[in-house]
């Protein structure tokens, strides 16, 4: 009989680069046929769609940046990247605590209603009537 289990664990997903790497702040040079053997496009592609996935969630502090350049030098096409990681959090000061301040009492802001938007009243379309002249039909909608 087959064992009951509480979760099924994620598939190990082998990923051609390596993404650790890749993303650690470093500019790295790769060079096609010993570090990629795929179309620049896709290279750039992989990567930018790594990038998104890592930054899925996270605040524009948190999140990494990336820059992908392709160059040909002699005969070979070379791919440099570079990752550019968040600014870590500024470690916070230990103080001695401070001393108790009075503290006012404080009346929480009137709550505030959207303004209700005005829109400007619709006329009816005109529909060609073929007993009324062109002029007769304008100076019908002047009046």
């Amino acid at each position: 009989m087959a064992t009951i289990v509480t979760s099924i664990p994620k598939a190990a997903r082998k990923t051609k680069y390596n993404y650790t790497e890749l993303f650690d702040g470093q500019a790295r040079r790769l060079v096609k046929g010993e570090d990629f053997d795929v179309d620049v496009k896709s290279l750039r592609g992989a990567l930018y769609t790594r990038k998104s996935t890592l930054n899925k969630g996270k605040t524009d502090e948190q999140k990494i940046g990336l820059s992908v350049h392709f160059a040909v030098e002699g005969d070979e096409t070379v791919a440099y990247v570079q990752a550019t990681l968040p600014k870590a959090a500024e470690p916070v000061a230990e103080s001695a605590p401070a001393e108790p301040e009075a503290v006012a009492e404080v009346k929480a802001p009137a709550k505030k209603t959207a303004a209700k938007k005005s829109t400007p009243a619709k006329r009816a379309p005109v529909k060609p009537n073929p007993k009324v002249s062109i002029e007769e039909a304008n100076e019908a909608a002047k009046a």
